[in-house]
């Protein structure tokens, strides 16, 4: 599922890492995007778009697997 794994981590630490690093980039998107929406806005937009997607992937397979069993 993912493309890199820290050090002697788990897959679950690693998704765990992966899903605070969003969101410490979406606010950190946002943050530049109060300051100066017509550089950021967009961008930020796009970006917490991908960060929701990637959260929900693994909750829409889990919720799939369920239901199909």
């Amino acid at each position: 599922m993912w493309a890199w794994r820290p050090l002697g981590g788990s897959e679950a630490q690693a998704e765990r890492s992966h899903k605070a690093a969003n969101c410490v980039m979406s606010q950190l998107m946002l943050r530049d995007a109060t300051k100066a929406p017509e550089l950021f806005e967009k961008s930020m937009k796009v970006y917490l778009n991908l960060a929701e997607r990637a959260c929900a992937e693994p909750v829409e397979a889990k919720s799939q697997s369920t239901t199909t069993s």
